[in-house]
């Protein structure tokens, strides 16, 4: 008797969940689900899924979250970016982070490339070289005023500059060697 009971109120509960699920229209079952759609405007995805993510704050063109330079590799890294964007006015943006905290790299990323708005509003030219160390990944973000400069095809060839380094655990000289091929792509494209 009990367990007839029982597959009745999971039947019921099925059945309802159904009407209630059919009866919403879209925006109710967004608000349901507690995501919202935006779009975003500084890079090469068009939509993501806004999360209840805290993203760290900016410290500079370069924000070792996870802990993983010297103080002379963030050195180095930051003295070439800033003189860079002092020639070109592209923001180059180096983060390590030590987990992307449930979502794919390429979410996190973008997402996190939004929270900062990186790049100047006006030419959209960020750029973010985000490496997860807990998750082994690593992403380039392309705004949009420089996705014909660093292609996806480029992109991937950088990062594949990079997985040597990495591999070695030498996320310093790894993430130089990448924003100086970020750079000399921006600059042979100009």
């Amino acid at each position: 008797m009990k367990k007839s009971i029982g597959f009745f109120l999971f039947l019921f509960s099925v059945i309802l969940i159904s009407i209630v699920l059919s009866s919403c229209t879209s925006t109710q079952l967004t608000a349901i689900t507690t995501e919202a759609v935006i779009v975003s405007e500084n890079t090469e995805a068009d939509i993501t899924v806004e999360t209840s993510i805290k993203y760290p704050e900016p410290t500079g063109f370069v924000n070792d979250f996870a802990g993983v330079f010297t103080d002379d590799e963030i050195s180095q890294i930051n003295d070439f970016v800033s003189n860079f964007e002092k020639e070109t006015t592209t923001e180059i943006f180096v983060v390590t982070v030590n987990s992307l905290e449930g979502l794919s790299i390429e979410q996190y990323a973008s997402e996190f490339f939004n929270s900062w708005g990186l790049g100047k509003k006006d030419v959209n030219n960020g750029m973010l070289l985000l490496i997860s160390i807990g998750d082994k990944k690593l992403r380039i973000v392309t705004g949009l005023g420089l996705e014909k400069a660093v292609t996806d095809d480029e992109a991937g060839k950088i990062i594949n500059t990079i997985l040597p380094y990495f591999a070695q655990g030498k996320y310093g000289q790894g993430a130089f060697e990448g924003v100086k091929a970020i750079a000399q792509e921006i600059s042979a494209s100009n």
